[in-house]
């Protein structure tokens, strides 16, 4: 097997993710660049038009040398390392907004604050 035959064999953390990609590994990579504040979109699992963007405005931050908007192998390696584990919990609550208080830290659920 070849090409478009053998992609189900790849791992799915291995596949290249680009617009109009759905699944769990884009509903991982949304929520990493909003951690970064790069992306400001729901954690749908759909890679559209506003994540590509976000992509992108990573790919050039970091200067990383990989087609534009595509989340390939060198970008992936970059963002993990920069974002940690991915059962981290996002920085917005459910309704998008910040749960962080300068009084009280991280409030909400599962917070500390």
């Amino acid at each position: 097997m070849c090409g478009r035959d053998a992609r189900h064999l790849l791992r799915p953390d291995t596949q290249v993710l680009r617009l109009g990609s759905t699944g769990p590994e884009v509903e991982d990579l949304q929520r990493r660049l909003r951690r970064l504040y790069l992306y400001f979109g729901s954690a749908d699992g759909t890679f559209g038009p506003f994540l590509e963007a976000a992509l992108s405005r990573y790919q050039r931050l970091r200067d990383i040398h990989e087609e534009r908007g595509v989340y390939g192998p060198l970008t992936r390696a970059a963002l993990r390392a920069e974002t940690g584990r991915d059962d981290r919990p996002d920085h917005r609550d459910r309704g998008g907004r910040d749960r962080w208080s300068a009084r009280g830290g991280w409030s909400g659920q599962g917070g500390i604050g």
